[in-house]
């Protein structure tokens, strides 16, 4: 038959009653062919990293993340990757940096940009083994980027000031990209060079601020729920997801917001909060990783997704939605408990 969508009354949760176990049951059931159930993405604890670190760089997908240098005791060099299930070690960068730029995907990315004991203007490629010299930026900074490893976009950050220009890589060389309306630092990014977003950071303070980028200039986006600077993210332009962070009380969070291209709307909280964090993946298939409670480098990683049920759980949820159309056909009203 044709899929048919219904509201539930409010979100909620469904309990097995054989194991106490809840599920949780997002705002909007739906029916189709397959009797399948729409649950709520929410975020699930996953193997650490290997070395507890934070201001590091994250990039890739959820099950094939890159996690790059990062502040311990110091800068650090090391590397590595995530499969979906465990951390193992990569390529060590060529320069120990934090608080860089990162973008691509585990077997082609870039790490931009940074500190070390000195501002750095170098970028490294990663060909999934081992990284190699990029282009020199025209401004060494600390930064944040998004793209991809032949189309790189290096956002606004710090060098002598506080930045907002931005910064195009082709692969070989870097040349001037439009410039923030407003310049910022350890802010988040996620998109394309064509299709790009920045959001939150700190220019002065934790702000809310969200500007889109089109591959030419930056425009306003939409204002994030609250202030947060430090925070993960992942997804795209007109499907972003941000996580975690500092607010504007420099007090690290757990809450997640989620854009669609015009407005943030509040996701689930992450189990830990953590400020200086990475991410990878997408709006609906998210990782963060590291990061650092108080100045304590973490290993905590965790997934963003829709939980895997049972078949008998899935079942129950299935007859609670078909209860619910009833409901709804008759004129009446019902709750989850």
């Amino acid at each position: 038959m044709a899929a048919r969508q219904y509201p539930h009354p409010d979100a909620g949760t469904i309990n097995d009653g054989s194991t106490g176990i809840e599920y949780p049951i997002g705002p909007i059931g739906v029916l189709n062919e397959a009797d399948s159930t729409t649950i709520a993405t929410t975020w699930s604890t996953a193997t650490g990293l290997s070395t507890a670190r934070y201001f590091l760089g994250g990039c890739g997908t959820q099950t094939a993340a890159l996690a790059s240098g990062g502040f311990v005791a110091g800068a650090v060099t090391s590397t590595e990757e995530y499969n979906g299930t465990s951390w193992s070690a990569g390529g060590a960068l060529t320069t120990a940096r934090y608080i860089h730029g990162a973008c691509g995907t585990q077997s082609a990315a870039l790490a931009i940009g940074g500190f070390s004991t000195v501002l750095l203007d170098s970028t490294e490629e990663y060909n999934g083994t081992s990284w190699s010299a990029g282009g020199t930026l025209a401004t060494a900074r600390y930064t944040t980027a998004c793209g991809t490893q032949s189309a790189g976009l290096a956002i606004g950050g710090s060098g002598a000031s506080m930045l907002a220009s931005s910064e195009e890589y082709n692969g070989t060389s870097w040349s001037a990209g439009g410039t923030l309306a407003t310049a910022v630092a350890l802010h988040s990014a996620a998109g394309t060079q064509s299709a790009g977003l920045s959001f939150g950071g700190d220019d002065g303070l934790a702000t809310d601020a969200c500007e889109e980028y089109n591959g030419t200039a930056w425009s306003a986006g939409g204002d994030l729920l609250a202030p947060r600077s430090g925070g993960g993210d992942g997804g795209t332009q007109s499907a972003g997801l941000g996580f975690g962070g500092n607010d504007a009380a420099e007090t690290q969070v757990a809450t997640t917001e989620r854009y669609d291209g015009s407005t943030w709307t509040r996701g689930d909280s992450m189990i830990t909060a953590r400020g200086y964090i990475a991410g990878a993946g997408t709006q609906d298939l998210a990782l963060s990783f590291g990061g650092a409670i108080g100045e304590v480098p973490q290993t905590n990683t965790e997934e963003y997704g829709q939980p895997v049920v049972s078949s008998d759980i899935f079942r129950a949820m299935q007859r609670m939605d078909r209860g619910f159309g009833a409901a709804r056909s008759s004129g009446l009203g019902g709750v989850l408990q």
